[in-house]
């Protein structure tokens, strides 16, 4: 079995425990069993985002790549290129994203390793 951050990320993002977001999925290789977050548990930027919140992400992907359903309800997901992620791509992406608020509440993710 292979140890990644994926089930920490997807319980912090739907409140949900990760052993209740397992999903078996034979054969495929994924951050956790399931191949991505169940769509009948909602992500904190789902519900954010109806709320009216402004939603952002980056992260340098993974495991918690937008194709495992991490960046469900986030407007913007940022993932950086392979070979060029560095904490200076992070950054400039949270400075657009700032300086493009709209003064509407909002919420930010970031992930790195």
């Amino acid at each position: 079995m292979r140890v990644s951050s994926g089930p920490s990320h997807a319980s912090l993002l739907t409140g949900v425990s990760p052993l209740r977001l397992d999903t078996p999925a034979f054969g495929l290789e994924a951050p956790f069993l399931g191949a991505q977050i169940p769509a009948r548990f909602p992500t904190l930027a789902e519900i954010l985002r109806d709320a009216g919140y402004e939603t952002a992400a980056t992260t340098e992907g993974g495991f918690v790549a937008s194709m495992y359903g991490f960046a469900r309800g986030f407007a913007r997901y940022h993932v950086p290129p392979p070979g060029s992620v560095d904490f200076d791509a992070h950054k400039q992406f949270a400075a657009e994203v700032a300086s493009g608020s709209s003064g509407r509440p909002f919420f930010r993710a970031s992930t790195s390793r």
